[in-house]
């Protein structure tokens, strides 16, 4: 989620959630390690998915751990397992009050956001519309949020959204389907997952977070900004991950 922002960019144009820079939140997230682990033990899930949706099982991975550990808290990860605990309980039904409870930035909890990988709704929506256009790819869930929470509070459809929305942005990012992705564009990529494309998605510009515009995520010479450059480190570790298996650089 996007707290506020300062005004100048990096040097890729993206500017930095400022909200990354309170190491005293890191005392309430999952360590990189949980995240890491969480991740592998649903690597066979996170592969099969990516070859649906036909992108690179090392930008899945890289996006689901760098979210985990860099945009979770415990608060969060607990609230989400309660709501799906309310949503499997036939006998109490999740109330509208609960769902703008979690959902609404105005109920006094925060913009919460569904799942590990903390989706906005707003922007399930866009990728839904993207994939169904696109790729004739339909959720077999709604896009209201009585519909949209449930998809992502578990495990499977976090990582079928994390493929979904991993699809889109690596096709906005080079301009074509199934194009090469180097460890800069998946960092590229993670930078506009956390804060959005401006025009693009639905909060970027909102509060100066982000990339300026299609154009500017998409100048792939550039050096990455500080955004861009704390996820990276996740995509070379899959990266080096995918390699020790496959023997080659094929992901």
């Amino acid at each position: 989620m996007v707290e506020s922002c300062p005004s100048v960019p990096g040097a890729d144009g993206f500017v930095l959630p400022s909200v990354n820079a309170n190491p005293g939140n890191r005392r309430f997230s999952p360590s990189s390690a949980d995240a890491i682990n969480w991740t592998t033990a649903h690597m066979d899930l996170i592969v099969s998915k990516s070859e649906e949706y036909k992108v690179s099982p090392v930008l899945v991975s890289g996006l689901i751990t760098a979210e985990i550990d860099l945009d979770n808290t415990w608060y969060g990860i607990a609230l989400d397992n309660l709501t799906h605990t309310i949503y499997q309980s036939s006998g109490n039904p999740v109330s509208d009050a609960w769902i703008s409870a979690v959902t609404d930035t105005n109920s006094g909890m925060g913009d919460r956001v569904s799942g590990y990988t903390n989706v906005h709704h707003g922007t399930y929506v866009i990728v839904e519309q993207y994939m169904r256009t696109q790729y004739g790819k339909v959720s077999p869930y709604g896009i209201d949020k009585r519909e949209y929470l449930p998809y992502l509070l578990t495990s499977e459809d976090t990582i079928d959204f994390t493929a979904r929305m991993a699809c889109m942005l690596a096709d906005l990012r080079t301009g074509r389907s199934g194009a090469y992705l180097s460890e800069k564009d998946m960092g590229a990529i993670w930078g506009a997952w956390r804060a959005g494309i401006n025009g693009r998605t639905c909060f970027a510009g909102a509060q100066g977070c982000g990339y300026a515009d299609l154009e500017t995520f998409q100048i792939r010479g550039a050096s990455l900004g500080p955004q861009s450059q704390l996820g990276r480190p996740f995509f070379t570790y899959f990266h080096q991950y995918f390699y020790s298996l496959a023997g080659d650089d094929r992901y």
